[in-house]
Formats: structure tokens, C-alpha cells, sequence
């Protein structure tokens, strides 16, 4: 067994291979698009590597069999403004076996052991939490694009390793049919006779305009939450025009009151099941696979990818508003269902807010945390109960 750094194409090769070995007997498993994954970890589109660092590995048996593989990456920047200097793992995939599972996180920690760092999260993405973020440990029956998928063994083998559950992101749905549309149409209006609110979707012919006005949002709401990091009008803007295949812009709702940017709530159609035929390849060849099976699907569910009120905006309907407006009568024909994924188990405000949506936890996702340092405790955040 031997365990080395994912560097060439054919290394990289090897690393996205794993992962068909480990689910080979899983018929339900879809793999990640294999590009999505390598773009994490290309400096030219992560902005993370502006301020940080990143290794990845795979690991071949005898016979030069992938059978493992894990990333290990650091944000300095981050860092700088975090009570807990941490480093990160993701990515992680092994077969049965929890010795090997040990080789693939001494290999992480000892790469990220030369930044003095007091303790590692994983599994996490080398960026945003709206993708690729924790182990999957409630829900498997739900596939959403690019989230993460696991076997249950995962957990054994991460808690054996000292790892303990720090962070807990849920994922609600809500069925067309059962939101009380009428009532929460109500509340909108009585708001918006309240308050000077305009509701908008994002415009094609504007996308910069709203990726500003998004970014105004997004880095107000956050920007006192932990592992926080503001966000360019500039990456919103590429966002759009990445997911232009894909998007459909109202189910971009952007609400404004006394004309600042106050709240955001924005979805994609969950192209996850139509990816499966790909086997995580976007070759040239697979596009027109894909494209008939995204048109040819009569009532897709949707999948939240953003959502947030500025400060002083919240307790004042306006996010109400803005769900009220995404779900039009257009788009509650056209969705089945809608998911709201990574929404943090400590986030009373969107919790409470989809509960009045009539919207249920149907998947859970844990980030772990190992303390490096003993003296110092791990300060868990708060975990939601919810029936499973």
C-alpha cells in the first residue's frame, strides 16, 4: 500500500477512481462531477488559495488499485481572525478498512501539523459550506447535487481517529402542495404595506447588478459567523454564467427595503439524478445525455443554494417576503419540492422560518473537529433535535 500526492493528470485520475470502488455495490450513489471537484483545488478558480494552501492524496494497494483518497487544506486568512487556528480535511473516500482510513489521516494531519494549528475540521470543503461540507449521517435516500454521500462506517472510522461532532447543517424540504401559500401571502402583504419592499429576480441582462446587491447581503449576514469569508460581486457574477445551463433566474428572489439590499433566497433545479448517466464525466459526448434528461424531466425539485437577511432587516418580514415571491404560482407548478440544504442546526432565525413553511429535515450533515491542542476545549455549537 502505498499513499502519494495527487499532482499529474493521471494521478488525478486515480483519486476521482476511488470513490467508483467504494460505491460499486451502491446502485443509489451519484457520483460528483469530476471537474467540480478538481476546480476546489485550482488556484486559478478558488479564491481560497489567495490566502491559502492545499495537498491531496490517494492511496494504491499492491496492485496500483486506487482504494482511498483525502484532501488536507489550510486559510491562513482565516485564521487570523478565528479564536481556534484550524486546518481542514474533505474529500475522503476509503473502502472497509480502517487501517488505511488511519494511513490517509496521518498523511493529512502531518501535512497541516507545520502551520501550528490548534485543531483540524473535517470532513469540510476547501470553501463555501453550500457543497461538498460534512459526513452525511441522516437522509441517504436524498441525492442533491454536489453534496456529500457516505457510507455509514465513515463515522466509526473518523470518531476513532479523536474527530468529535462540532457542527451540524440540515437540509429541509417542503412539498409544493403543502405550503400554505395563501397565508404566508398574507404576512407578505401586510409587511410589504408596512415597510418600502421590492422584491426582484435576477435579470439575465443584469446579473452583475445583482451579484453586487447579493454580495451586500451575504457579507452582512455572515460576517460575524465563524470560518466567515466575504464574497466578490466578481465570483457571484461567475456563478451565474457557470450555472446558465442549468439556472432558472426566478428562482432567484432578491428583496430590498428603503432600497438597500436586505435579503436573498436563491435555488437551482437539483440536477443530481440527471448527472448518474454521467458517472462524474462532463465530456462533450455526455452533454446531450444530460441536457435530455434535465429537459425531458416534467417537475423537478429545486435545491437552495443561498439564503440570508442582513442584520438590521431581520424581525421585519422581509425574508417572508422573499420566500413568498420564489414560490410564485409559476414556480410551485412547475417544482415539485424544494430543498434548503446547510442550514446550520444553531440558525434559529431560517429554522424557525421554514418550519412556518411547513418544510421537514430530511438530511443531516456533521462537521467534525479534532482539538491538536489538549488544553483548550471544543466549544461544540448547538446541535437541533429534530424527528428522524
Amino acid at each position: 500500500m502505498k499513499i502519494i500526492e495527487v499532482q499529474q493528470k493521471s494521478e488525478w485520475k486515480s483519486f476521482h477512481e476511488v470513490p467508483h470502488e467504494v460505491y460499486k455495490s451502491d446502485k443509489s450513489w451519484i457520483a460528483h462531477i469530476e471537474k467540480d471537484i478538481e476546480a476546489v483545488f485550482d488556484p486559478a478558480q478558488n479564491i481560497r488559495f489567495s490566502n491559502g494552501e492545499a495537498k491531496v492524496f490517494v492511496a494504491l494497494n499492491s496492485k496500483n488499485k486506487p482504494v482511498g483518497r483525502i484532501a488536507a487544506f489550510i486559510d491562513h486568512e482565516m485564521n487570523k481572525k478565528a479564536d481556534v487556528k484550524s486546518g481542514g480535511i474533505g474529500f475522503f473516500e476509503v473502502i472497509e478498512d480502517q487501517e488505511l482510513a488511519n494511513d490517509l489521516f496521518e498523511h493529512a494531519f502531518s501535512y497541516l501539523s507545520k502551520f501550528q494549528i490548534q485543531a483540524v475540521d473535517g470532513p469540510i470543503n476547501f470553501g463555501e459550506r453550500d457543497k461538498f461540507y460534512g459526513l452525511q449521517t441522516y437522509g441517504f435516500e436524498h441525492k442533491l447535487f454536489q453534496e456529500n454521500y457516505n457510507p455509514t462506517y465513515y463515522r466509526k472510522y473518523i470518531e476513532d481517529w479523536g474527530f468529535r461532532p462540532f457542527q451540524q447543517m440540515l437540509t429541509f424540504r417542503f412539498f409544493s402542495r403543502q405550503i400554505p401559500v395563501d397565508k404566508f401571502r398574507r404576512i407578505s402583504e401586510r409587511v410589504m404595506n408596512r415597510y418600502p419592499v421590492r422584491l426582484s429576480y435576477a435579470d439575465p441582462k443584469n446579473y452583475m447588478k445583482n451579484s453586487e446587491d447579493i454580495c451586500i447581503i451575504y457579507n452582512d449576514a455572515f460576517k460575524d459567523y465563524e470560518h466567515y469569508k466575504p464574497i466578490e460581486p466578481s465570483v457571484v457574477y461567475k456563478m451565474f454564467k457557470e450555472a446558465a445551463p442549468i439556472l432558472d433566474p426566478q428562482l432567484v428572489s432578491i428583496g430590498y427595503m428603503d432600497d438597500e439590499p436586505a435579503a436573498v433566497a436563491a435555488a437551482l433545479p437539483n440536477i443530481a439524478p440527471f448527472t448518474k448517466p454521467l458517472k462524474g464525466k462532463m465530456d462533450m459526448w455526455r452533454i446531450p445525455i444530460f441536457m435530455w434528461k434535465k429537459w425531458t424531466v416534467k417537475r423537478p425539485d429545486a435545491k437552495g443554494v443561498l439564503s440570508g437577511v442582513r442584520p438590521q432587516f431581520q424581525n421585519k418580514g422581509i425574508y417572508a417576503c422573499v420566500l413568498t415571491h420564489m414560490m410564485s404560482d409559476r414556480n410551485l407548478t412547475k417544482y415539485r419540492s424544494g430543498y434548503m440544504p446547510s442550514i446550520a442546526g444553531h440558525n434559529d432565525l431560517m429554522i424557525n422560518t421554514f418550519t412556518k413553511f411547513s418544510a421537514n429535515v430530511v438530511r443531516e450533515h456533521i462537521g467534525f473537529r479534532k482539538m491538536i491542542d489538549s488544553d483548550m476545549e471544543l466549544n461544540p455549537f448547538k446541535f437541533k433535535e429534530f424527528e428522524r
